[in-house]
């Protein structure tokens, strides 16, 4: 069985195409190439290990296709398993706690309910004993009903002092839950491996952002996508451990570059996303140079032998949003530019301008 062609290298030549074309191209010639039966649950796989979203999945996955003996057909439905858990692991977190503010909030108003029934059930002894005095009663029925609403008011009180300790416990329990619920949203919109926001993060900043254009509210922003250099290269030379590395200095030199209420992300993969608010595309082509620059300074070194290892390098692309745009064609504009930016020979930015595509 042939090895997967050169097409499906995280690295190669198809620069030209937009980064999901190419992914799909990707995976479907692999499930040619290693005679796969081209499942939709195979090809999803494929598509999101080439699409650098999901690190588990290609950690698994590299071995297997770099094995020609390796059959594919079970371990992409194993794989797609993992994908589907891993997918609703981070959703199950938020719901669980979501779902546990719901039940206290819904416990506490049954006790606020039932502690009011009995209160209604205490204005009827009220009642029923006021109608009972008006006539002419005896001193026997006076101390009946004295005793009777002595008994009475005291379990009322009582009812009172539960239901004050079940609202004071609740409203701890609920402060609590509602950190817990802000913690899991927080943790589901965040990279685990280099701890800057996610492509989810990013996705829902990005609609946030153009829906606030559309309704006329904020100035120009652009968006830069950033892919590193060779990333593959510089894997499979010095491991995998020192390329989560690399990912980690390029977010943390992102993080660094930009100012508050901008987005950075790791878009997946080696590829990052920034988001900049109150930029046009002239400042968002000199932020991109910046980064660029503090990137190809940065002087990579082994932690145990202290062996230098070389420098990275970032190609981007930079897009400014514009009138009516959607979001999914900015994130298309900006790719295209990047890929301008690696045919042109890497290590560059490249702008695009709005002129530069057909807006629908």
């Amino acid at each position: 069985m042939n090895r997967p062609p050169k097409a499906v290298s995280a690295d190669g030549g198809n620069v030209h195409l937009p980064r999901d074309r190419w992914c799909a191209e990707a995976a479907w010639t692999t499930l040619q190439a290693r005679g796969v039966v081209p499942t939709p649950r195979a090809y999803e796989v494929l598509f999101i290990h080439f699409s650098g979203t999901d690190p588990e999945i290609s950690r698994r996955l590299l071995p297997l296709l770099c094995d020609e003996r390796a059959i594919l057909d079970e371990h992409l439905e194993e794989l797609h398993e993992l994908c589907r858990a891993n997918a609703r692991e981070s959703d199950e977190t938020v719901d669980a706690s979501a779902q546990a503010l719901t039940d206290t909030a819904e416990g506490l108003l049954e006790d606020i309910g039932s502690n009011q029934r009995s209160l209604c059930g205490y204005g009827h002894h009220l009642a029923l004993w006021a109608t009972q005095l008006r006539q002419q009663a005896s001193v026997e029925e006076l101390l009946k009903a004295v005793t009777v609403l002595s008994l009475e008011t005291g379990r009322a009180g009582e009812r009172n002092r539960l239901l004050e300790d079940q609202l004071s416990a609740a409203t701890v329990r609920i402060a609590k839950l509602r950190r817990e619920l802000a913690d899991a949203r927080r943790e589901a919109e965040v990279d685990v491996l280099t701890g800057i926001p996610n492509r989810r993060a990013f996705e829902r900043s990005l609609r946030r952002t153009v829906a606030e254009a559309e309704a006329g509210a904020g100035g120009p922003f652009t968006l830069l996508m950033l892919d590193v250099d060779h990333f593959k290269r510089f894997n499979d030379l010095h491991g995998h451990r020192t390329g989560d590395n690399v990912l980690r200095v390029v977010g943390r030199l992102l993080a660094d570059g930009v100012k508050a209420g901008d987005t950075v992300a790791r878009y997946g993969g080696e590829e990052f996303a920034v988001l900049l608010a109150d930029a046009d595309l002239r400042v968002g082509a000199a932020v991109a140079d910046r980064i660029r620059t503090s990137v190809e300074a940065c002087r990579l070194v082994k932690k145990d032998s202290r062996e230098p290892l070389g420098r990275i390098t970032v190609s981007v692309g930079v897009a400014q949003y514009g009138p009516g745009e959607s979001g999914s064609d900015l994130i298309h504009r900006a790719d295209e530019a990047l890929y301008e930016a690696k045919r042109e020979g890497r290590n560059r930015v490249r702008p695009i301008p709005v002129t530069d595509a057909s807006i629908r």
